[in-house]
């Protein structure tokens, strides 16, 4: 197994410049890249919404503190 077979889990995983992430791909710009490959990750997408629906409505809400590499 290769880097290029796993390039659809990569795309959206990558939490990088999107700009790195289109050159590792090898792509010619990042519309391409984003429009190809990258699909929402359901999960993150849900927890998107739920916190900025407690942002509109004046919840409080603890923001994850991400892992640095």
């Amino acid at each position: 197994m290769t880097f290029w077979h796993c390039r659809t889990t990569f795309a959206p995983l990558y939490e990088g410049d999107p700009r790195d992430r289109q050159a590792i791909l090898g792509h010619h710009g990042e519309e391409f890249t984003r429009r190809v490959y990258q699909k929402p990750i359901l999960d993150r997408q849900k927890a998107s919404v739920n916190a900025l629906e407690a942002r509109l409505t004046g919840k409080v809400v603890t923001m994850p503190v991400r892992e640095s590499a």
